[in-house]
C-alpha cells in the first residue's frame, strides 16, 4: 500500500486524490515503524529489550539526518513528482527486504487470527495499565516536541529567515545527530542508570526555558 499510494501521489491530477493518497501514504507507512518495532519486542524482553530499543531509535535517526539532505537534493529538480517515486522506489525496497530476508518473530504459541474484538481487549488491557499510561503519554508528549519542530521548523528558518533548502537541511541534520547521539547514549547507560532517571533527565531537557512576557513582571 505504501508503494502504490506513493505512486498515487507522483500521479496525482487534483488536490482530493493528493490528500487522500497523502493519507494512506501516512498511515501505512507509520504502521511499517511499529512492525519493525514489534520484531524487536518478539525477540528480546527486560534490560536487552530497553537496550534494543534505544539502538534501533538510534538506527532510526540516521533518516533524519539523510532524508533532508536527499530530500533538498530531489528538490532542486525541475519536477516535483519526483519525490513520490523516491518514496515508492524505497518502499519497494522495503518489501523486498522483509519478504526474502526477515522471517516471521512471533512465537508460535502468542499468534492468534486477530480481529476487532481482538484489538478492542488488547487495547483495553494496555489502558488500563497506569504505568504504560505514564509511559505513553511520556513519548506522546515528547514526539510531539518533535513533529512541533519538524512542522514549524521550515517556516521559521526558511520563510523568516531566509535560509536556502541546503542550509536548512544541514542544520535539521545536525539536531537529528544529536537526537540520535542521546539514544546512543541512553542505551549504553541501561542496567547502569535506573531507566526512569533516563528518562527524567530526557524530559527535563526537552522541556523549553520559560521566558515571561515583555508586558508582564512576576
Amino acid at each position: 500500500m505504501l508503494v502504490a499510494s506513493s505512486l498515487v501521489c507522483a500521479v496525482a491530477s487534483n488536490i482530493g486524490v493528493m490528500m487522500a493518497a497523502r493519507a494512506v501514504q501516512g498511515f501505512t507507512g507509520g504502521w511499517t515503524m511499529v512492525i519493525a518495532r514489534s520484531v524487536v519486542v518478539d525477540r528480546t524482553s527486560g534490560p536487552r529489550l530497553v537496550r534494543a530499543m534505544n539502538l534501533l531509535a538510534g538506527i532510526g535517526g540516521i533518516a533524519p539526518i539523510v532524508g533532508p539532505l536527499i530530500g533538498a537534493t530531489i528538490l532542486q529538480l525541475p519536477n516535483w513528482r519526483i519525490t513520490f517515486v523516491a518514496v515508492a522506489a524505497l518502499a519497494a525496497l522495503m518489501l523486498i527486504a522483509v519478504w526474502f530476508v526477515l522471517p516471521e518473530t512471533l512465537p508460535q504459541q502468542r499468534r492468534h487470527k486477530g480481529g476487532l474484538s481482538k484489538l478492542l481487549h488488547s487495547t483495553r488491557a494496555v489502558l488500563t495499565d497506569h504505568q504504560y499510561v505514564g509511559y505513553l503519554l511520556v513519548v506522546g508528549f515528547s514526539m510531539g516536541v518533535i513533529f512541533a519542530y519538524v512542522a514549524t521548523s521550515a517556516f521559521v528558518l526558511q520563510s523568516m529567515n531566509g535560509l536556502s533548502p541546503i542550509v536548512y537541511s544541514v542544520i535539521f541534520a545536525t539536531n537529528a545527530v544529536g537526537l540520535t547521539i542521546g539514544t546512543l547514549v541512553s542505551a549504553r547507560l541501561v542496567g547502569r542508570v535506573p531507566t526512569r532517571a533516563v528518562i527524567a533527565t530526557g524530559v527535563a531537557a526537552t522541556a523549553p526555558p520559560y521566558r515571561w512576557p515583555r508586558s508582564f513582571s512576576p
